[in-house]
């Protein structure tokens, strides 16, 4: 494995770690365990970095009294009856609901607000 400009194999760039092979190293007395600690921790900030943007969005503030479509964790269906929001969570992520079944806390992705019905205006 021949190693690179700073020090570390291709394969270690690759993997994480150093591969075994059946020779002997040549570079193990120059073997500095703090650089390869550096090295990696470089390598998944930078992919880390890379990711930080992608995929996610924040999701609209839901009112208290907004009536919502709950999703089931498990079965992954809405609910048809649904509820309604009694309350915003501390962790501004999550609401306490009101269901015909009693009280519930659920994140806010677990949510969709649906409309209310209008009625209809009295003035013709």
């Amino acid at each position: 494995m021949t190693p690179r400009p700073d020090g570390f194999s291709p394969a270690f760039g690759f993997f994480g770690r150093h591969l075994r092979i059946g020779m002997p190293d040549v570079c193990a007395a120059g073997f500095d365990a703090h650089k390869m600690e550096d090295f990696v921790r470089a390598r998944r900030l930078a992919n880390n970095a890379g990711m930080a943007g992608a995929g996610g969005r924040e999701l609209a503030h839901l009112e208290i009294g907004t009536p919502v479509h709950i999703q089931d964790p498990i079965g992954r269906g809405w609910t048809t009856c649904g509820g309604a929001i009694l309350s915003q969570c501390d962790s501004r992520r999550s609401y306490i609901v009101s269901t015909p079944t009693g009280t519930v806390r659920r994140n806010r992705r677990f949510l969709r607000p649906y409309p209310r019905p209008e009625r209809p205006s009295l003035t013709p």
